[in-house]
């Protein structure tokens, strides 16, 4: 087999530097990029979100199969390419952040889900074409309610582009709806009008 050579971009800078203090959703940080790609950095300013490409070199890469405890005690295993779990056989890790400024090497970023020294291996822009409305996942149902707040707030901010008294209306409906019905995702949920609204 051959081997495969990368060579870090440049490294996470975080107030986070324990891999299970990481929030879901991440948090505020920054990326430092080496002096040498700072070319590569030319009208990125343009892009509200950026896909950052980490190596999680803390990470173990002898684990196949886990379950997701840390989100619902009693959850279902899974193997790891079936989650976005950190320990897998080559630990890359994919996170969409947003992009808050620019200043020389350094990006400033919302929602990065890596410890600080995390090595980052490559940057990509979010593009629209990227989206993909209600795509079906394996439904693992937070445990806390506050992380299950956390979870559909930010969803709800992604989807609307910021949050509003609308969104928090709806986010509400939503969690409530959630405790009720399931996940709204499934595809055999639908809702059904009365007949004064056709």
């Amino acid at each position: 087999m051959n081997s495969i050579v990368l060579e870090p971009v440049g490294f996470v800078i975080s107030h986070v530097s324990e891999i299970n203090q990481v929030p879901p959703g991440g948090v505020r940080g920054a990326i430092q990029l080496r002096e040498q790609f700072l070319p590569a950095l030319h009208r990125i300013e343009e892009n509200s979100h950026l896909w950052v490409i980490c190596w999680f070199d803390r990470a173990r890469r002898d684990v196949l199969s886990t379950t997701p405890y840390h989100v619902d005690q009693h959850a279902r295993s899974f193997g790891v390419f079936a989650l976005r779990c950190r320990s897998r056989p080559n630990p890359i890790a994919i996170t969409l952040v947003e992009l808050e400024k620019v200043q020389e090497n350094y990006l400033f970023v919302k929602g990065l889900d890596a410890v600080s020294g995390t090595p980052v291996l490559d940057i990509k822009p979010y593009f629209e074409q990227d989206s993909i409305f209600s795509p079906q996942t394996s439904y693992i149902r937070p445990t806390s309610s506050a992380m299950r707040h956390r979870l559909f707030n930010k969803m709800a901010v992604r989807h609307h582009g910021q949050e509003s008294p609308w969104v928090s209306t709806g986010l509400h409906l939503a969690l409530q709806a959630e405790e009720i019905l399931g996940d709204l995702k499934d595809p055999s949920l639908f809702l059904l009008f009365p007949e004064i609204f056709s």
